[in-house]
């Protein structure tokens, strides 16, 4: 039984892996041996995560920093005590069972690295989440190139209603799939065996569905309201010169309840978003979390530890209702001669013939996956 549980959780890790978008707040290089710790237990039983790195050299933004051999706890307020596993490039997963997991329980964290520095966290509460109530979107111009000039877009929104609860604090957070489809099939290919048609064409990478976490995270309080409900709260918007609203999108939301020290936490760290251009880029200021180290108080460490209720719910639409497309289309047949290119056929070429004239086309052309995707259809795509 224990085997089964580590398979199903290593099979956990390397779904949660390959998804890992990493936060890396752009340290100056004074700062590159801070710690930035990632932490969120939820109220889904199973697998949590850690995420433990140094903090990235500014030359080295692409850089990977993972902090191995940690000693990982997380503690309840009621004795409870669950140690973590490592998997490696400083990811830790500790396994909560349903039964631990109950709104009003509170978690704190302990990490001891490998040279004995104690890294230990605040304790934060589970708090209620309710049920996401409306997502919708809006059609509206966008100024994104220079004043004066508007990009139609459509802008999604979300309505929130708390009044069965005292949670007032909330983050959202999503992930988008969209349809992808290649120009045309493979039909002609001009290769070192010579030209030849494909009967019938090559539709296998006509179609992909891409899924992508939209990079900004989004908080909303109720606090100074006179009721727990909050309506119209803006997400994201796509452009109409973009490819995701051609062939259908689908949109999941995550809605996170959190406290009032984490909303202050992550409503700075989006201000800081918003003011240098995006989550990985330059951060104007470090934001401060409620991670210290206990056994060098004067060393600051970076990022949170967050206890959360979550919900999510997902919407699909096919068609946005009202937004002329204008999208920036990466296939541009380009005409040739197919003799000149017949002197040169070591590469594989990929032709169309419209009216006895040729074309030559570029990968993108005729392989969705090259920009991204897998030809694999969700599970929850409806169309």
């Amino acid at each position: 039984m224990h085997q089964n549980k580590i398979k199903v959780i290593t099979i956990l890790f390397l779904m949660f892996v390959s998804c890992i978008e990493e936060y890396d707040p752009g340290i100056k290089n004074e700062h590159a041996s801070l710690l930035v710790i990632e932490a969120e237990i939820t109220n889904n039983p199973g697998p949590q995560y850690v995420t433990v790195r140094k903090a990235s050299k500014l030359q080295n933004p692409d850089q990977k920093f993972g902090v191995l051999n940690c000693d990982v706890k997380i503690y309840d307020d009621k004795n409870n005590v669950f140690q973590g596993l490592e998997f490696g490039n400083g990811i830790y997963v500790v396994n909560i069972e349903e039964e631990y997991l109950h709104n009003g329980t509170a978690f704190r964290m302990d990490i001891v690295t490998q040279d004995g520095q104690l890294i230990s966290s605040e304790y934060d509460t589970l708090r209620v989440c309710p049920e996401i109530d409306s997502i919708y979107y809006k059609v509206e111009n966008f100024y994104h190139v220079e004043p004066g000039e508007a990009i139609p877009g459509v802008q999604f929104y979300i309505d929130y209603n708390g009044t069965n609860s005292n949670t007032h604090y909330i983050k959202y957070e999503a992930e988008e799939t969209w349809k992808h489809q290649a120009s045309f099939p493979i039909t002609w290919i001009l290769d070192g065996r010579g030209l030849y048609r494909l009967e019938p064409p090559d539709y296998s990478k006509r179609n992909c569905w891409i899924i992508e976490k939209v990079p900004e995270f989004f908080v909303m309080s109720t606090a100074n309201l006179t009721e727990n409900i909050y309506h119209g709260y803006s997400l994201h918007h796509i452009l109409n010169t973009s490819l995701k609203p051609i062939h259908g999108y689908s949109l999941n939301i995550k809605q996170l309840s959190i406290s009032e020290d984490a909303y202050n936490y992550y409503n700075q760290l989006a201000k800081n978003t918003n003011n240098s251009g995006g989550l990985y880029d330059t951060q104007p200021q470090l934001v401060e979390g409620n991670l210290h180290n206990i056994t060098n108080p004067d060393q600051l460490v970076l990022g949170y530890f967050s206890v959360v209720g979550v919900n999510t719910k997902r919407i699909s639409i096919r068609n946005f209702e009202g937004l002329s497309l204008n999208p920036d289309m990466p296939c541009e047949p380009q005409e040739i001669s197919l003799g000149y290119l017949m002197q040169d056929n070591r590469n594989t070429v990929y032709l169309l013939n419209q009216n006895f004239v040729w074309y030559r086309l570029s990968d993108v052309c005729v392989d969705c996956t090259v920009i991204g995707g897998d030809t694999i259809k969700p599970d929850y795509w409806p169309f």
